[in-house]
């Protein structure tokens, strides 16, 4: 059964192994923790592709001048 720890400033859940395999998770991962109700799931975050370098730049710069603005609507 998986226990709650402390771990520095943090508090960590130990996952069984045999689940992350099933996801395919490794350590270093990042995941979400969601609750539903409950229930705490665990999501792992897809990775952003790698871009060219001008589209990287173009989202880059698109994000700097956008980002505030859909941070408030993302609100």
């Amino acid at each position: 059964m998986p226990k709650i720890a402390k771990s520095g400033n943090s508090i960590t859940v130990a996952l069984p192994r045999q689940e992350l395999e099933e996801l395919g998770l490794n350590i270093g991962d990042e995941v979400i923790v969601r609750r539903r109700g409950s229930v705490l799931e665990v999501v792992p975050v897809e990775m952003r592709p790698k871009l060219r370098p001008d589209v990287r730049k173009a989202f880059d710069e698109t994000l700097e001048q956008f980002g505030p603005a859909l941070e408030r609507l993302a609100k």
